[in-house]
């Protein structure tokens, strides 16, 4: 993502994989050590005119991966209250609930009602 503001201009751009055999082979060979060790690799690279401090692209990276750390968090008691209410109340998510819709009914396993 490029941005021009004034006469500053910045980008920022993760990974993904790149084309050719190689990057192929190593997009692979990415997937298979996650399914070995469940770690993901992230690379971020920042540039900007004028340049920026190291100091606050580091900083700038730490506060992302706190924010990210914040919203898996949320995903997790989301999910967490989800199989809770669905284990608990079991008649809120049947298909004749006005609550739920047939797109979560799919996503959950359930028939369309």
């Amino acid at each position: 993502m490029v941005e021009q503001i004034g006469e500053y201009r910045y980008s920022v751009t993760t990974r993904r994989p790149r084309r050719g055999w190689r990057g192929t082979i190593g997009h692979w060979l990415r997937q298979m050590a996650w399914r070995f060790d469940r770690q993901a690799v992230i690379e971020v690279s920042l540039s900007s005119t004028p340049p920026v401090p190291a100091s606050i692209r580091q900083e700038c990276i730490r506060k992302g991966l706190d924010h990210m750390a914040r919203l898996f968090e949320e995903a997790v008691i989301y999910e967490t209250t989800d199989r809770l209410l669905r284990a608990k109340c079991p008649g809120l998510f049947g298909p004749d609930s006005p609550c739920v819709s047939s797109k979560t009914l799919k996503r959950h396993g359930g028939a369309a009602g």
